[in-house]
């Protein structure tokens, strides 16, 4: 008995298409979530003189297969006002970055996922 497979070089350009659609969704939904963090977590961020609040950044990296999201404060001082909780600040809470990611936790992947659903229609 043989099988003879026809439009497999369609399919494979076809499943190729998918691919890059998923993978560019995945990466405009990982971008939304990390800018979602990063506002989220300045919010919440302490405030003396601004300085910290304002030096943030956030970035979508691809290492190889592995996308990574980064929100990042560049003070020196920043890993000081976010890890001690035994201050007390006016405006803020330690823990804000870490508070942003797990108030967020529920819903990073349901935005992506979103994203995803869009492109495949």
């Amino acid at each position: 008995m043989t099988v003879k497979v026809t439009g497999a070089k369609s399919i494979i350009r076809n499943l190729d298409k998918a691919t890059r659609i998923i993978e560019n969704a995945t990466i405009r939904g990982t971008t939304d979530v990390v800018l979602t963090l990063r506002k989220d977590s300045q919010s919440l961020t302490p405030v003396d003189t601004g300085a910290l609040r304002s030096n943030v950044s956030s970035d979508v990296k691809k290492f190889g297969q592995l996308l990574v999201g980064i929100v990042s404060y560049f003070m020196k001082y920043a890993i000081y006002v976010h890890e001690r909780t035994d201050l007390r600040h006016t405006v803020g809470r330690a823990k804000f970055l870490e508070t942003a990611v797990f108030n967020m936790s529920n819903n990073m992947l349901k935005i992506i996922s979103l994203y995803i659903n869009r492109a495949l229609k």
